[in-house]
């Protein structure tokens, strides 16, 4: 999940370059839509192909 998600971080920071605005205000607006997903369910980091995306899990199962 930690690497999914980095992916997702280093890509909002290299859209925005200095732009330390744009940067919270695209953060705030993909972590509003991330996706909770299972421990067993998180998916490759490989697959945040669009680096848009956040996953997180509440928890053992």
């Amino acid at each position: 999940m930690d690497l999914y998600n980095n992916e997702t971080g280093i890509a909002v920071g290299r859209r925005h370059d200095d732009d330390t605005e744009g940067i919270v205000r695209e953060c705030v607006s993909i972590a509003r839509n991330a996706r909770k997903v299972s421990m067993n369910g998180v998916p490759d980091a490989s697959t945040n192909t669009g680096k848009n995306g956040l996953v997180f899990f509440d928890g053992p199962e």
